[in-house]
């Protein structure tokens, strides 16, 4: 398939990818209430999409990012919550945006008992995809005929305000092997600060010896009695002290941190706390699988129950996981009756 753009871009849709390609050229980048407003004549964007900047001279600081509308200025400007660095120079054009589409994949509305006047108790399911490095989806179940309220969403029970009265489990479905999630508390990232740096890089995966990727939002570090940096899960931080956000970063996939500090520390013992995903033992043939059955559980009733397969903020802000195929080859829903229908 073939498209084009108000401002020019010929669109080519592979059918064998899902990836997008450039549609918007970025005339100007600037501050507004700690995000980024962008210039982009005849932009064509919504509230709410998430946009992928690349190739920004000057303002690097966008580059590589994936961010989510979140005001129409006019028909040329828009704010994005790409949180704003004052400290990257001036821009100097070439900017490029990349428009990411929310994938939506709903099942039918299966009545499995209605001929007995039961409803439909959901028990295990199981879910064969296409294997992929680091992918994961989200897995929305939908009851009784409402196509949608999201089910297996919300807090747990008995939490005030949940959405509904039953127990929730995870809507995280890899596509590649499944992990485990290991907690690495106290560990020592040895002295940071001579007077002189203001910034430090260090990647995880080499300091530490693992691989696979860093959980996002689970990153601490304690910078002696000077700073701490609090992992934003947006692949930013929240700093205290005299570390700053400019420049601080973290790369979730690669292992790569980035802190930076607005005065040189000097010589200060630094611990680090972060949560990584580790390969199920229980599984050891799925790494070479080309396609992997994943399994689901949940205690879900409901007069009729329809699958959705999605992906989340947090999901789409991955710009790896945004892109990866998605196939889903079979699926195994084990169900049994319930209560009387309501």
């Amino acid at each position: 398939m073939i498209g084009g753009t108000p401002q020019g871009f010929v669109l080519f849709k592979d059918l064998e990818t899902t990836t997008e390609d450039p549609s918007c050229y970025i005339t100007n980048l600037q501050y507004n209430a700690g995000n980024t407003q962008i210039t982009s004549y005849n932009h064509c964007v919504n509230v709410g999409d998430y946009l992928y900047i690349t190739n920004c001279l000057g303002y690097i600081f966008a580059n590589n990012k994936v961010g989510q509308v979140l005001s129409i200025i006019d028909a040329n400007n828009f704010v994005i919550d790409i949180a704003w660095n004052s400290f990257s120079g001036i821009y100097q054009g070439l900017g490029l945006i990349t428009k990411l589409v929310v994938p939506l994949l709903q099942s039918k509305q299966f009545p499995s008992f209605f001929e007995i006047g039961r409803q439909t108790r959901l028990g295990a399911q199981q879910y064969m995809l296409d294997a992929t490095t680091q992918g994961q989806i989200t897995l929305e179940i939908y009851l009784s005929m409402d196509a949608i309220n999201v089910r297996n969403a919300g807090p747990i029970v008995p939490t005030p305000g949940s959405l509904n009265n039953t127990l929730i489990y995870s809507q995280l479905v890899y596509t590649c092997p499944d992990f485990v999630t290991v907690s690495s508390n106290q560990l020592p990232l040895g002295i940071i600060g001579n007077g002189v740096l203001t910034s430090f890089t260090f990647n995880y995966f080499t300091l530490f010896n693992f691989s696979s990727s860093i959980i996002a939002g689970s990153v601490f570090i304690n910078v002696g009695n000077v700073a701490t940096f609090l992992d934003n899960g947006l692949g930013g931080f929240v700093v205290t002290g005299t570390g700053t956000m400019a420049g601080s970063s973290i790369n979730y996939i690669t292992g790569v941190i980035v802190i930076n500090f607005t005065t040189a520390p000097l010589n200060q013992i630094s611990i680090t706390n972060f949560q990584y995903r580790s390969t199920n033992i229980q599984s050891p043939t799925a790494a070479t699988q080309q396609q992997i059955w994943h399994r689901m559980n949940t205690s879900l009733i409901g007069d009729t129950v329809q699958i959705g397969i999605t992906l989340s903020d947090e999901q789409m802000r991955n710009y790896t996981i945004a892109t990866s195929e998605i196939t889903l080859h079979a699926a195994v829903i084990n169900t049994t009756p319930g209560p009387l229908l309501s």
